[in-house]
């Protein structure tokens, strides 16, 4: 008798562990994973971080790898650092560009004496970009460069109220950072044409922004095409040869676009919700200059499978965050959650998996960088121990990579 019951309970036994391990293991996916290594530069102290992350949010450890340091970039790959520091001296002749092998920290200077600033790499890690003495460079690895865009420049005299004539200066055009879509092209914004005529008033007062866009095939003479039509590229998925474009820097709509197909008449497929979707910190008023192109994005791509992720604080909400995916084949929006007690986004990464988010959010009067799991909307801390200036309102991630 007693066997026989034991028999009959046993297959629910069986059962009710498979429940149970399945359940852990399905839960155990949604807790935070604290692994990698996160790259942040402070834009006000200019120092820049390699960001240990440890098996819990306690053991986060902040390592300084220079200060002085301008401008940053990480590779798509992962393999690499490129960081401009800039030392304080005449015509920046001590400012280096330095690469750094993230496997080796070896920190290698490849280009000496320009104030190299807007860093962009190319989508397969072997070339970048960046702005120096009012051009547009393209470089290797060893610091092999060639300029393909130089911005064209005008003189005009300075005069006191009075009509007195006290010097003359040079007004170059401004351009923005180039975004690569490809492994041979890039897309920046630019001044086209002649420069046109400016009153002589104080110096101070002028500025030329870009009203063109263009597209620079890079080869052993750079090809630039003008497109007929302004495009920003917010963001770049070069698994799947799509790129996300919109009209303006700071506002959407959004348009997922195909790189292999014609960019001077583009096949546009709108992103949902992004009409209304500023870029995260775009009240922030230390930011000037829209072609400075420091601010945060709202979408970004996964790694691999290119799917979309949508942070913002909506319009009209106080306190409160909200996130979601967004598949890029039928463009349907998918695990929408909040993120209540925040006031503002100023900067995130995905992780390599696609699976966190590391930002940094603005609660009332204080800032936290935070591990945070978009899935469930639970937000975890990291601590500051050791950190000198715990305020990360001034932080850009520059990007998660493996161990």
């Amino acid at each position: 008798m007693a066997v026989g019951k034991v028999i009959r309970v046993f297959p629910l036994l069986i059962f009710l562990i498979c429940v149970s391990a399945c359940s852990r293991r399905f839960f155990d996916s949604y807790t935070p994973n604290f692994y990698g290594r996160i790259f942040a530069l402070d834009q006000i102290e200019r120092k820049l971080y390699e960001i240990k992350l440890g098996p819990s949010a306690a053991r986060t450890e902040y390592q300084l790898i220079s200060d002085q340091v301008a401008d940053a970039a990480l590779s798509p790959d992962g393999k690499y650092l490129l960081y401009h520091l800039s030392v304080p001296g005449p015509d920046n002749l001590k400012d280096k560009l330095v690469l750094r092998n993230l496997s080796s920290a070896e920190d290698k200077p490849i280009v000496s004496g320009v104030a190299a600033r807007q860093l962009s790499w190319a989508t397969d890690s072997q070339r970048f970009s960046y702005a120096a003495e009012h051009a547009l460079h393209v470089s290797d690895l060893s610091g092999q460069a060639q300029i393909i865009y130089s911005a064209p420049h005008a003189k005009y005299n300075l005069r006191t109220e009075t009509g007195t004539t006290v010097g003359a200066k040079e007004m170059y055009a401004q351009f923005t950072a180039a975004r690569w879509i490809a492994p041979d092209r890039l897309v920046f914004q630019d001044f086209g044409g002649e420069m046109p005529f400016f009153p002589e008033r104080a110096w101070n007062e002028i500025l030329v922004q870009p009203n063109q866009t263009t597209v620079a095939t890079v080869g052993k003479t750079a090809r630039l095409s003008r497109l007929e039509k302004k495009w920003v590229v917010r963001a770049v998925c070069p698994e799947k040869s799509v790129v996300l474009l919109s009209e303006d820097y700071r506002r959407g709509p959004l348009f997922l676009v195909s790189t292999s197909g014609d960019l001077q008449r583009p096949a546009l497929r709108e992103v949902p919700g992004s009409a209304n979707s500023p870029a995260v910190n775009s009240n922030d008023k230390t930011r000037k200059y829209d072609f400075m192109m420091s601010y945060s994005e709202p979408i970004r791509f996964t790694r691999g499978t290119c799917r979309l992720y949508h942070l913002r604080v909506p319009a009209g909400q106080t306190a409160v965050a909200r996130g979601s995916f967004i598949d890029t084949d039928s463009l349907i929006e998918s695990s929408s959650q909040e993120f209540k007690g925040i006031s503002e986004v100023t900067a995130w990464v995905i992780d390599p998996e696609g699976k966190q988010i590391a930002a940094v959010f603005k609660e009332t009067s204080m800032s936290s960088l935070s591990i945070v799991n978009p899935h469930t909307g639970g937000k975890y801390s990291l601590s500051t121990q050791g950190l000198h200036n715990t305020f990360f309102g001034n932080w850009r991630l520059l990007g998660w990579v493996p161990s």
